[in-house]
């Protein structure tokens, strides 16, 4: 009897002592599974602070460009820096040596702060296309002079292979030189409101019996202005070349007959007859044409510039 005592108090230890294993290796398992919960909330937490570290890096680089900014054009509110900056503007020859300083330090500010968002973007704050998107914004309002142009032309020596030369050069090189006396000619134009009401009536024209106008070997212009758009006919001969130019007024162009290819950017567009082409403003663009070609082509706002200019070529066809 005491044999069979001994056996079952063994075999009940043995199942005791199993239950008290599973137990162990349930608690086991719990406490593994809570640790790695807690490196995953830990995870979490991390990558929470840093993107809120880098939301705040970005909105203080964000908030030093534009103060930057604003201190560029509070700047230009002065008499003597306003009247330097015009002059760079509408006749560059003139300036003296102090103006001309004044002028520079603009063109230098602008480039400070198009540094600053390659700097973001080293930090990985930004990407490419927002930094193209704002030097493109941006560049026709301080390099749509000849002053500029010819200055940025003494500069880029020193920004050669820099991501500065790369994404600015481009773009700066493609600005109409006249950019900005065009902006300035269309703000000071005439408003036609209620108390200028401009044309009020309908006005019949004869497409064919408007005046031709030669604007550049091979390149015939003719065009009527309304108080908002202004549409336009084109003959050009196989050959003829529209250089890149840039204006203000968006542009829709319907090439009537021929063919042409049009350079804007980094795209290359073939027209064939039929084609239309809608071109935003401030987008730079050139045409060479490889056959005799007819184009229609219409600009809202109106064409201030041809206006202001009555007579005169375009400001691509003029010498340099």
């Amino acid at each position: 009897m005491s044999d069979v005592a001994d056996t079952q108090q063994t075999e009940q230890e043995a199942v005791a002592a199993g239950a008290q294993g599973r137990r162990l290796d349930r608690i086991n398992r719990w406490l593994t599974l809570a640790a790695n919960l807690g490196v995953l909330l830990g995870l979490i937490v991390l990558i929470i602070e840093v993107r809120q570290s880098a939301s705040m890096s970005r909105l203080s680089h964000e908030t030093a460009r534009a103060a930057m900014l604003a201190q560029m054009e509070l700047s230009l509110a002065s008499p003597a820096a306003s009247d330097a900056w015009m002059k760079a503007i509408h006749s560059p020859e003139d300036l003296t040596d102090g103006e001309l300083r004044i002028a520079e330090t603009q063109l230098v500010a602008i480039m400070q702060q198009w540094d600053t968002l390659f700097s973001m973007e080293q930090e990985g704050l930004i990407d490419r296309a927002r930094i193209n998107m704002h030097v493109e914004n941006t560049a026709p309002f301080y390099f749509g002079s000849r002053f500029a142009k010819r200055w940025w032309e003494r500069e880029e020596i020193g920004w050669t292979g820099t991501l500065m030369f790369e994404v600015a050069d481009p773009i700066i090189t493609a600005i109409d030189p006249d950019f900005l006396v065009d902006h300035y000619a269309f703000i000071r134009a005439p408003f036609s409101g209620d108390n200028e009401p401009g044309i009020t009536e309908a006005t019949k024209f004869a497409l064919l019996d408007l005046p031709r106008e030669p604007v550049a070997p091979g390149i015939i212009r003719q065009y009527v202005t309304g108080d908002e758009s202004t549409f336009s006919r084109w003959e050009v001969a196989a050959g003829g070349v529209v250089p890149m130019h840039s204006h203000y007024n968006e542009q829709v162009t319907l090439l009537l007959s021929g063919a042409a290819d049009v350079t804007s950017g980094d795209q290359r567009i073939a027209l064939t007859a039929g084609d239309m082409l809608v071109l935003p403003p401030n987008v730079p663009h050139g045409y060479t044409f490889t056959e005799d070609s007819v184009v229609i082509e219409f600009f809202a706002p109106r064409r201030q510039d041809w206006l202001d200019a009555a007579g005169a070529r375009p400001n691509w066809a003029r010498d340099p």
